[in-house]
């Protein structure tokens, strides 16, 4: 049996797979924040995903990117875009410059 997603589908089960992450959110006058968990933060670890208000983009790590893609079945830009739309609705600012570090090294 076949079913049929539309894209709002599988971006509303992908917003619920984020929301479930936990992340820890941080905002301060460089941008946003979103760590694996505050203890990450306190141990100075990168962000998984920032936004940044001088360059107006949004870095989404490869971990989250490369997770998101291969348990939806997603390619990687498809992923890379409904992940910068959550963090949209999470910070109420248009991304309109996502990028990830995948590929790099």
């Amino acid at each position: 049996m076949k079913y049929l997603i539309t894209e709002s589908q599988i971006d509303s089960i992908v917003f619920k797979y984020l929301n479930t992450q936990d992340f820890y959110h941080r905002e301060d006058g460089g941008g946003h924040y979103f760590f694996e968990s505050e203890r990450s933060y306190k141990d100075n670890q990168y962000a998984k995903i920032a936004y940044y208000y001088m360059s107006d983009d949004c870095y989404i790590s490869s971990d989250i990117l490369t997770e998101v893609a291969e348990f939806f079945s997603l390619n990687l830009t498809r992923s890379l875009m409904i992940i910068a739309k959550w963090v949209e609705g999470k910070i109420g600012i248009e991304i309109k410059y996502p990028y990830s570090d995948y590929g790099a090294g």
